[in-house]
């Protein structure tokens, strides 16, 4: 007869006592780690893929916003509460010197892409790493607090596509669980 009739065995019992507080904790826990903020500031250092610049007319605009709350959130003091006592950071980079190498960034990193991927024989457009690894030396002095957030960039762990998922899977996952 099963659950269509009403009828609840012992193992739907265990999946709905076990299962429901481990999907809400473990829900609870990407969430608190993906917050919004997080989420910004992760999708804001995407215009530094190569792959997203665009042509010549539409770069003058591209990333300012993005490049905005990157230089307010890495740009301003940092406030901890660590056992009772809060400890603050200096900004990582200069918020001001960061937003004018912008605008010259854009096309060296354009020009610097098309480079790499002429003189590597890519067809493929190569990852932000690869034309960074390449093109540091050259550019380190002219970009400085660009190369300092780039260098953060790089080390910092990658959202997947499995979290987005997951996440867009609680609202299929757990009412299945509460109306049992």
């Amino acid at each position: 007869m099963g659950l269509l009739s009403g009828e609840i065995f012992a193992h739907d019992m265990v999946q709905v006592s076990v299962a429901v507080p481990y999907i809400d904790n473990l829900l609870s826990n990407m969430e608190s780690r993906f917050s919004d903020g997080v989420v910004k500031l992760l999708v804001s250092s995407s215009v530094f893929n190569p792959a997203s610049l665009p042509s010549e007319e539409k770069r003058i605009e591209y990333g300012k916003e993005e490049i905005k709350a990157l230089a307010q959130f890495y740009g301003s003091e940092a406030t901890v509460s660590y056992e009772g006592k809060d400890h603050t950071s200096p900004p990582l980079l200069d918020k001001d010197s960061f937003i004018g190498e912008w605008q010259v960034f854009k096309r060296a990193l354009k020009q610097e892409t098309e480079s790499f991927m002429e003189k590597n024989k890519l067809t493929k457009m190569p990852t932000l790493s690869e034309v960074h690894m390449e093109s540091t030396g050259a550019y380190t002095g002219i970009f400085p607090e660009t190369f300092k957030l780039l260098n953060i960039i790089l080390v910092l762990p990658v959202r997947t596509a499995s979290i987005d998922r997951s996440s867009s899977y609680k609202k299929l996952i757990k009412p299945v669980y509460v109306t049992v």
